[in-house]
Order: C-alpha cells, then structure tokens, then sequence
C-alpha cells in the first residue's frame, strides 16, 4: 500500500525504529520499498552517554 500511495505523488511521513540502519533495511518490507526509492530523506536519532544527537540525511548519502 505504501509504494502504491508514493507512486501517486503523495507524501508520507513514518518512523522505522532499530539500532542500526543495516537492522533496520534489513527486513524485508523495509528493503522492498528501499529499492523502490520510497524513502528520500533520514533522520537518525541516537544516544550515547545519555546524551541524544541527530543527524539529517538525504537517503542516497547513507551507506546501507
């Protein structure tokens, strides 16, 4: 349904949650729609020493 909706020219706004972008991407569904380019942007959320950064990424930038 997901790639269906993108194909139509409307854009959506989901979370994917995992500790890596590998785990993530990994999954089938996931890495289905990530070979259909249904994803353009990332933005990675992550905590280290208890503290939380991010970064904003165009998806083609990340290595996968």
């Amino acid at each position: 349904a997901i790639s269906a909706v993108c194909s139509c020219g409307v854009g959506i706004l989901a979370t994917v949650h995992g500790d890596t972008p590998e785990e993530v991407f990994g999954k089938p569904i996931y890495k289905e729609l990530l070979a259909l380019n249904v994803f353009e942007k990332a933005l990675v959320l992550k905590k280290k020493n208890g503290e939380y950064t991010w970064s904003f990424s165009e998806m083609r930038e990340l290595t996968i």
